[in-house]
């Protein structure tokens, strides 16, 4: 007898002993996902299927009319790994971005322990980095177009600053209060 030709009752032999899997390996390939959903987050709503929806308005049954947006991550050339920027004091300018929009942007401006606020006013400034804006931890930026069309956060009283720079070589900033946005 060779290893493989009578494997007749191993299967049940592993599970009687507790353990997972089988001799001869599963029919039915595991199903993965890319990403981890909540298995308490409610289903989102769904539509039916069209050519397109980018672009298109909805209008629900409130009257309010909304537009499908897009999110989209992208690896720029100066991000070919992940920069130690997160973890100290020394930052960079990143000026060779996608153009999508005309401002600059600086993240969790307001966590005291970073670098972040000072040196992304200190780049716009300078002229490192053009006016833009810089947002709070938690706070989210709404663009329809190159417009910003609304200041969000999922935390309270937090905010998101436009940052320009003046005429003497220093900035001026404008706090855009966020609306508090709790799904």
């Amino acid at each position: 007898m060779q290893v493989g030709d009578d494997t007749t009752g191993l299967d049940e032999e592993i599970n009687a002993a507790g353990m997972r899997g089988s001799v001869t390996g599963s029919a039915v390939p595991k199903r993965t996902r890319s990403t981890r959903r909540r298995q308490d987050a409610p289903d989102l709503p769904k539509r039916k299927m069209a050519a397109t929806t980018l672009g298109r308005a909805f209008t629900r049954s409130d009257g309010k009319v909304y537009r499908p947006s897009l999110f989209v991550t992208l690896t720029l050339p100066s991000y070919d790994q992940v920069p130690p920027h997160s973890f100290g004091d020394d930052l960079d300018p990143v000026n060779d971005g996608l153009g999508f929009l005309p401002f600059s942007n600086g993240v969790h401006d307001d966590l005291d322990d970073q670098p972040r606020r000072r040196g992304f006013r200190e780049f716009v400034a300078n002229g490192t980095l053009p006016a833009g804006y810089a947002t709070e931890d938690g706070v989210a930026l709404h663009y329809v177009g190159t417009e910003l069309h609304d200041v969000v956060s999922v935390l309270p009283d937090r905010n998101a600053w436009f940052v320009e720079a003046d005429d003497h070589g220093g900035i001026r900033e404008k706090a855009l209060p966020a609306r508090c946005w709790v799904p």
